[in-house]
């Protein structure tokens, strides 16, 4: 599933205010949001080192 597929559900669902968020940046953005409590999931698209920066930083 691409990152436009589901910002388009998304908006056709209605998701409420917070549900869904597309958060662009760099190692200080990954980091901040990994280790953030309030944050239940994470994806992210296409770009190896990102999946391996995460896997080592998600829980």
């Amino acid at each position: 599933m691409s990152v436009t597929s589901t910002c388009t559900d998304a908006f056709e669902y209605e998701y409420p205010p917070g549900v869904f968020n597309v958060v662009h940046g760099a190692r200080e953005t990954a980091e901040a949001i990994c280790r953030h409590a309030g944050i239940r999931a994470v994806t992210f698209e296409e770009l190896l080192a990102a999946s391996d920066f995460l896997s080592l930083h998600l829980p």
